[in-house]
């Protein structure tokens, strides 16, 4: 099992993927895209002018290239968060990416749902003008509150209760459905049935049966 490796886009030879990695998109900052242009371009221009100024321009052509290569060579994993889920046999197992002890697994046939949970957000905005303070020429401005927006994060809800999210972070609604409806479809094709669905076919028990002998022997007397 490779914790890396991505799902294949459609059955290969008939099979289905077993492997989907989820990794749901993470709001950034404003000054996110600094990094790039820091390692890119601020920080080899600056290597090179110290050492050519010090040391000669073959010098600042080596720090040049050591400064664009280190940075890459320890550049950090990707900490975006998500999780591989992986079906073996008859099994869902969910591993941290880049990780290769499972976190949670559940037999498939124990595996109720896939759900949402919703957490609603309210964010504080600038607006409206104090009364006291305009009589008394005071410029000060009141705190309000924009309407809430709702964020979401994906769950694996077990028969027994237990509910395992896939993250501690809330993402958009409109990212966490598109990933929604890949794991469904995922699961799916590894033989999991809603609980919802498995209801209509399942097999009826000894007592239901009893009870319909029962039944169509009263009628035939």
């Amino acid at each position: 099992m490779q914790p890396y490796r991505r799902d294949a886009s459609g059955e290969i030879a008939g099979r289905a993927p077993t492997e989907l990695e989820y990794v749901p998109l993470k709001n950034t900052d404003r000054g996110s895209r600094l990094g790039p242009m820091f390692q890119g371009v601020v920080l080899p221009a600056c290597a090179f002018a110290i050492g050519a100024g010090v040391f000669g321009p073959a010098a600042g052509v080596m720090a040049l290239v050591l400064a664009l290569v280190l940075p890459r060579l320890f550049r950090r994993a990707d900490a975006r968060p998500g999780m591989l889920l992986e079906v073996k046999g008859d099994e869902l197992r969910v591993y941290p990416r880049g990780t290769l002890q499972p976190a949670w697994r559940v037999p498939l046939a124990a595996l109720e749902d896939v759900v949402l949970e919703t957490k609603s957000i309210q964010r504080a905005v600038e607006g409206g003008i104090d009364p006291l303070g305009g009589m008394f020429g005071s410029a000060r401005t009141n705190p309000t509150f924009a309407p809430p927006t709702d964020k979401n994060r994906i769950a694996l809800q077990a028969r027994d209760g237990e509910t395992f999210p896939l993250t501690t972070e809330f993402f958009s609604h409109t990212d966490c459905l598109d990933w929604f409806g890949k794991i469904r479809v995922f699961l799916r094709k590894n033989g999991w049935v809603p609980d919802a669905e498995a209801g209509d076919d399942a097999p009826e028990s000894e007592d239901d049966e009893t009870d319909d002998e029962a039944s169509d022997a009263a009628t035939g007397s």
